[in-house]
């Protein structure tokens, strides 16, 4: 097999991988609330489904100086502002 379709075919499969994986992400991501603001029914569902309660712990909290920060008011204020 000559180099050109050795790539083309590695191609070809690393791009079907990663399809695959954006899928399997945007499963888990479909449907989950931007952030559940009861802090028990946070708690509980965080139980149930061990960081995939919310699309914020699904794709993680905002970091800075390297500290996770929890969700900052004006960003549930968008969500809100947007559900309506």
């Amino acid at each position: 097999m000559n180099k050109k379709v050795l790539l083309k075919c590695l191609s070809k499969s690393i791009n079907s991988n990663y399809q695959s994986q954006q899928q399997v992400l945007f499963d888990k991501l479909k449907g989950l609330l931007f952030w559940i603001e009861n802090e028990e029914e946070h708690k509980r569902q965080d139980s149930k489904v061990n960081d995939l309660c919310c699309w914020n712990h699904a794709v993680g909290l905002p970091k800075k100086d390297n500290l996770q920060l929890r969700i900052f008011d004006y960003e549930t204020d968008l969500v809100k502002n947007l559900r309506i």
